[in-house]
């Protein structure tokens, strides 16, 4: 009887988290341009030869060429001059410990409460992470970081159809 209540309750866990993460492609609508973070790169992470420049390289280079317009810090300076209004962030992180590595993009964005509409703060609109062994290969972690991009391009498609070109 115990086991039988035990399955339940995981199978409505499972279906409830489905159901929070299943449609998260839709947090994605209408963003044509995202501030890039590169946060908590590891000193593990920098023994092995990455680098914040290395990553922002890569995810800006991704971005331009899926018509995304990157936005670093100085643009966003720029940008929070001349209206209240910030454009998504999209943060990379990635840590190394040991043989160890976890790789997580996230999709942020300044939310107001419902409750009390001055008051905002960040929230995370999408995710995805991915942990593994890296076996000393700086090379393994990029090829991960680079299949989060993807997952986040698919995702980000989903929301904003291409159109096709006559």
């Amino acid at each position: 009887m115990i086991h039988k209540k035990i399955l339940l309750l995981l199978i409505l866990v499972l279906f409830i988290w489905r159901a929070i993460f299943a449609e998260r492609w839709q947090h994605l609508k209408k963003i044509d341009k995202i501030h890039i973070s590169i946060v908590n790169l590891s000193e593990d992470a920098r023994r092995l030869g990455l680098s914040k420049k290395m990553l922002r390289t890569i995810t800006e280079s991704r971005l331009r060429k899926e018509g995304l317009k990157p936005i670093d810090d100085f643009d966003l300076i720029k940008l929070t001059k001349k209206s209240s209004k910030f454009p998504p962030s999209l943060k990379v992180e990635v840590s190394i410990k040991s043989s160890a590595f976890h790789v997580s993009l996230n999709v942020e964005e300044p939310v107001k409460l419902i409750r009390k509409p001055s008051y905002s703060l960040i929230a995370t609109i999408w995710h995805t992470d991915l942990t593994g062994l890296h076996g000393q290969n700086s090379e393994y972690i990029i090829s991960s970081f680079k299949t989060l991009l993807d997952e986040f391009f698919s995702d980000y498609y989903r929301a904003n159809p291409r159109k096709k070109k006559k």
